[in-house]
């Protein structure tokens, strides 16, 4: 017999499940941390430090170091409640592929639905969030507004269904032709449906595609419809949340800094 729907989810939510992406191989890159290593992040974590719970999480989790399953849970458990963005990042990345992998539409609603709680949970803790990683273009804020965008934009075609979404977007409302995109690869992983609707998203000025969808475009296309996005009446400036809209309409004046470079130097 399947458990309640809400019921998995609070398990889920509270770490009592060991998710994809948890094991005890270490990724390779950095070597895994030892317990004297970690003792001080441990201590630090029991204080109520969400940073230093998300990394003894990610040494057990993700880089390594040796754990029980108990211990998995323990430090998934402890990084959701003190909610650490970084580390929620990663196990929100695990639910939408298991949404992606999943055959089961209970089953992808539900994962859809936790990556959309971890994320809001991480809202608490924004400020954590840095705007870009050092020596790196790449706005860590921007990014959790985007995940943010994209865990929504699936749970709500998996809710209410393909049709309503696709005949808005065909009446040109970039935010429907955005949650049909991220739905056609995480949902179904229909690439040529989610390049269609990558493309009419950007050209829609959808903040997310705007010059930036998976199929390349020249860059006169992706100038033009960065520009679109980022006109007074586009859709970046309807986003509720002031500190979302904020970090993403950065981003956009950032990509369009950088189409503009690309396109000074010939690239």
């Amino acid at each position: 017999m399947r458990p309640p729907h809400l019921f998995v989810a609070l398990l889920i939510l509270i770490g009592t499940f060991v998710v994809a992406g948890e094991n005890s191989q270490a990724c390779g890159c950095i070597p895994a941390m030892t317990e004297a290593e970690l003792a001080p992040y441990k201590a630090k974590a029991e204080r109520g430090d969400a940073q230093a719970a998300g990394t003894v999480w990610f040494e057990y989790g993700l880089n390594g170091a040796p754990a029980s399953a108990q211990q998995l849970r323990y430090w998934r458990s402890k990084a959701i409640r003190l909610a650490d963005p970084y580390a929620i990042s990663f196990m929100v990345n695990d639910w939408m592929l298991k949404v992606q992998d999943s055959n089961d539409p209970e089953d992808k609603r539900l994962f859809a639905d936790t990556a959309v709680k971890l994320l809001n949970h991480a809202w608490r803790n924004r400020q954590l969030i840095p705007m870009a990683d050092r020596g790196s273009a790449w706005d860590r804020q921007a990014n959790y507004a985007s995940d943010l965008r994209l865990a929504v934009g699936v749970q709500t075609v998996l809710r209410d269904g393909v049709t309503r979404r696709e005949a808005l977007a065909n009446r040109g409302d970039a935010t429907a032709a955005h949650h049909l995109a991220v739905y056609y690869f995480y949902g179904t992983l229909d690439q040529d449906k989610r390049a269609y609707w990558e493309d009419r998203a950007s050209q829609l000025g959808d903040p997310d595609f705007a010059g930036h969808a998976v199929r390349r475009r020249n860059s006169n296309d992706d100038i033009r419809d960065i520009r679109r996005a980022l006109r007074s009446d586009a859709p970046v400036h309807r986003i509720p949340n002031p500190w979302i809209r904020m970090v993403t309409l950065r981003d956009l004046n950032n990509r369009l800094r950088l189409r503009l470079k690309w396109q000074a130097e010939g690239r």
